[in-house]
């Protein structure tokens, strides 16, 4: 069969929806609909990219996704996530977006000295 014409599904079960969570967005229906000149609602255009707990490396069991994908991250203990340091925003950005938060957080960072087994070149 040609493969584009062939029609693929794929389901999952126990995994929660995780279009609308919060995580970066990314406007991938609206490049499809751009490339096809097709027209779709604005509420469609993007969709959750990266879940928030997922990139901000949540300790959770990835066979029982035993997480909340809408956990309040600002409350979550530090010994939670697999980084040294992590940081949120206030609201979903699209994916790659610099916020003027972020810049000040980056700034920040690069003021402050390595700690010891940190730094990119230790053994």
């Amino acid at each position: 069969m040609h493969a584009g014409l062939e029609i693929r599904r794929s389901t999952t079960t126990d995994v929660p929806a995780l279009d609308g969570v919060p995580g970066g967005t990314l406007d991938s229906f609206g490049k499809v609909a751009d490339a096809l000149r097709a027209e779709i609602s604005d509420e469609y255009r993007s969709g959750a990219f990266a879940p928030a707990v997922s990139a901000a490396a949540v300790t959770y069991d990835p066979i029982t996704w035993d997480v909340d994908p809408n956990l309040n991250l600002l409350a979550v203990s530090p010994d939670r996530f697999h980084l040294n340091d992590v940081a949120f925003g206030t609201e979903n950005n699209p994916h790659s977006a610099v916020s003027g938060d972020l810049i000040d957080r980056i700034l920040d960072r690069l003021a402050r000295p390595v700690p010891p087994g940190l730094g990119l070149w230790h053994a």
